[in-house]
C-alpha cells in the first residue's frame, strides 16, 4: 500500500539503523512530505487497527498495534525535502532512510554516510551544531554507545562536553526522565551512566548521584558509593535476565538462581507490570538501583578506629530520591516505589 502510494513514502530513523543491524523493531518511523495525519488514519483503516493524532501542529500520528508490541509513527519531514529532514536528525546512523518500495540495503537514501559508522561502530552528530540545538542529543549519545556498544566520535564527544551547560534549563524534566530511563533499560547502563560522568552531564541532571563520587566505604565494600551504584546496575540487569529465564554462567548466577527459582512467575509478572504513567516494575527498579545509595554523601562518618559508617543513609536516600523523581515527573505511584526500593 504504501509503496503505490500518490506521495513517495519513507523508513526513517532508528527503524532503517535496526533493520540493517537486525535488532528487533518496536516502533516504525515513517516520513511523507505532506499530509502525514491523513496517511496515518488510512493506513490504520487498512490495517484494521487504532490510530490517533500525536502531535498536530507537526503533523504526526501514530499507529498501535498492541498484540505485536508495535506503534508505526508517520510524520511530515522536517523541513521540505527529504534530504533537509535528514540533515536536521541527530546522529548519522539515525539520518538513513529507506523508500518504502526499498528491500536492500543498496536502496538506503544515507547521505551522511550512517552505514560507514554503523559498520565501524561510531556515534557521529549529522551537523556540527547538533547536539546544541537539543542538548538532550548530548544525554541520548551517552545511551547509544551503551546501547549498542558503539564509541563517540572525537568531533560528537566534544560536543557533549560542551553541551553541559545548556543542561538541565534547555530540555523539559520529562524528556531527561525518559531519556535516563531509556538508558537504564539498554543491557548495559553503567557504561552510558559512566560516561555521563565523564563528560560532565551527570553533574547536571542528577547532582547527588554525581556527588558520591569518591564518597569512601570500609570494607567488605572495596569501591567508593559511586562505583559501587554502578555495580550494583549491573547485578540488577543480571538479576533481571535470571528473572527473564536466561541460563547462569558462572557460580554467582547458579545462586542466584535456585534463589528466585520458586518465586521467578511472581517476579517476572510483577518486573512486566506498569505502574501510572506507563513505567514498568522493571524500569523502577532499576530506578531505585540508581538512588539505593544516595543518602551515604550526607550520613558518612567514621568511627574512632577509622571505619566508616552511614547511619540512616536509606531513609535519608529514600527522601532524596522522591524528591529527584518528584521533580523529573514520575507518577505518584512510581515515585512511591522508588521510595520503597530505596528504603
Amino acid at each position: 500500500m504504501l509503496a503505490a502510494h500518490r506521495q513517495p513514502v519513507y523508513i526513517v530513523g532508528g527503524t532503517v539503523r535496526d533493520a540493517v543491524l537486525g535488532r528487533i523493531i518496536h516502533d516504525i518511523d515513517l516520513a511523507v512530505a505532506e499530509g502525514a495525519i491523513s496517511l496515518t488514519f488510512e493506513l490504520a483503516d487498512a490495517l484494521a487497527k487504532p490510530a490517533f493524532v500525536l502531535d498536530r501542529e507537526r503533523d504526526v500520528g501514530r499507529i498501535l498495534l498492541a498484540d505485536e508490541e508495535l506503534f508505526i509513527d508517520i510524520a511530515r519531514f522536517r523541513g521540505s525535502t527529504l534530504e533537509s529532514d535528514l540533515l536536521g536528525r541527530d546522529f548519522t546512523i539515525n539520518a538513513m532512510a529507506l523508500p518504502a518500495s526499498g528491500r536492500i540495503i543498496s536502496d538506503i537514501i544515507d547521505p551522511h554516510r550512517g552505514l560507514v559508522d554503523l559498520e565501524q561502530g561510531v556515534i557521529r552528530s549529522v551537523y556540527s551544531q547538533s547536539i546544541s540545538d537539543d542538548p538532550i542529543r548530548a544525554l541520548r549519545a551517552c545511551r547509544f554507545v551503551a546501547q549498542f556498544g558503539f564509541s563517540l566520535s572525537d568531533e560528537t564527544a566534544a560536543m557533549v562536553i560542551a553541551a553541559t551547560s545548556l543542561l538541565p534549563d534547555s530540555a523539559s524534566p520529562e524528556r531527561i526522565r525518559d531519556e535516563l530511563s531509556r538508558l537504564l533499560m539498554t543491557g548495559a547502563p553503567t557504561v552510558g551512566f559512566n560516561l555521563l560522568h565523564e563528560s560532565g552531564i551527570l553533574t547536571r541532571v542528577l547532582p547527588n548521584l554525581a556527588a558520591l563520587d569518591g564518597i569512601a566505604q570500609s570494607p567488605p565494600h572495596h569501591e567508593d558509593v559511586l562505583h559501587h551504584t554502578w555495580r550494583v546496575l549491573g547485578y540488577l540487569e543480571a538479576i533481571e535476565q535470571l528473572v527473564g529465564g536466561a541460563e547462569p554462567t558462572n557460580e554467582w548466577g547458579r545462586a542466584v538462581k535456585a534463589l528466585i527459582l520458586p518465586y521467578q512467575d511472581a517476579l517476572s509478572n510483577h518486573l512486566m507490570s506498569t505502574v501510572d504513567g506507563g513505567m514498568s516494575g522493571r524500569l523502577l527498579l532499576m530506578w531505585g538501583g540508581l538512588f539505593h545509595d544516595v543518602g551515604k554523601r550526607q550520613t558518612q562518618t567514621t568511627d574512632d578506629d577509622g571505619r566508616i559508617r552511614f547511619f540512616g543513609h536509606d531513609e535519608v536516600g529514600a527522601d532524596m530520591a522522591a524528591r529527584i523523581v518528584s521533580s523529573l515527573s514520575f507518577s505518584n505511584e512510581a515515585k512511591r516505589r522508588v521510595r520503597t526500593i530505596v528504603t
